[in-house]
C-alpha cells in the first residue's frame, strides 16, 4: 500500500516540475516579447520624431554603391520586386552613407533622389519613417507584441501557481 502512495506522490512531483519548466519557458518567452514591444515602441517613436523635429528636410542626389533584389506579395497577392539599396549622398560637402528602398530597378552607379534630414548630432541621414500611417501601424504592432507578453506574463504566474487539493472530508465551505 506504501508504494502505491509513493508513486502517486512521485507522479505528482513530476508533473509539478513540469508545469513549473513549462511556467519558466512561458515566462522567459513573455519577458522577450515585452521587452522587444516597449523597445519598438520607443525606437519608432525616437526615430519619427528625430525626423518631424527637424526643420531641415531636403532632397538630394543619391548614388547607389549596393543593391539586393527582393520580392513580397502585394495587397491583390501578386509578387512584386523592390530593390534595397546602399547609396552615399553629399550635404554641404560632407559624404553621408545611407538605405533606401526603391519600387523600381536601380544598379549600383545609378543617381536616384532621396530625401534626407538633418538629424539632432548635426549629421543628415535618410528617414526610415515619414508618414503618420506609418508611425502609427508600427506603434500598434509594437503595442501588440507587448500586449502579447503581458498575457503569457499573465498565463506564466498561472501555470505556476501550484494546484489546489481537493477536499477530502467532501464538507462544503
Amino acid at each position: 500500500m506504501g508504494s502505491r502512495s509513493e508513486r502517486k506522490q512521485q507522479k505528482k512531483a513530476e508533473a509539478r516540475k513540469e508545469s513549473l519548466r513549462n511556467a519558466a519557458v512561458t515566462g522567459a518567452v513573455a519577458l522577450v516579447l515585452l521587452a522587444l514591444g516597449i523597445f519598438g515602441f520607443v525606437n519608432n517613436y525616437s526615430r519619427y520624431h528625430a525626423y518631424t523635429d527637424s526643420g531641415d528636410h531636403r532632397t538630394v542626389d543619391a548614388e547607389v554603391t549596393r543593391v539586393d533584389v527582393h520580392s513580397r506579395k502585394n495587397e491583390t497577392g501578386r509578387k512584386e520586386f523592390y530593390w534595397d539599396a546602399e547609396v552615399s549622398f553629399e550635404v554641404e560637402g560632407t559624404v553621408y552613407t545611407g538605405k533606401e528602398e526603391f519600387s523600381s530597378e536601380v544598379r549600383p552607379g545609378d543617381v536616384r533622389k532621396v530625401e534626407v534630414y538633418r538629424a539632432k548630432d548635426g549629421a543628415y541621414k535618410i528617414p526610415e519613417v515619414t508618414s503618420e500611417t506609418g508611425y502609427t501601424l508600427w506603434n500598434i504592432l509594437c503595442i501588440g507584441v507587448a500586449v502579447v507578453g503581458l498575457f503569457l506574463a499573465a498565463a506564466a504566474v498561472f501555470i505556476a501557481l501550484p494546484e489546489k487539493e481537493p477536499d477530502r472530508k467532501g464538507a462544503k465551505n
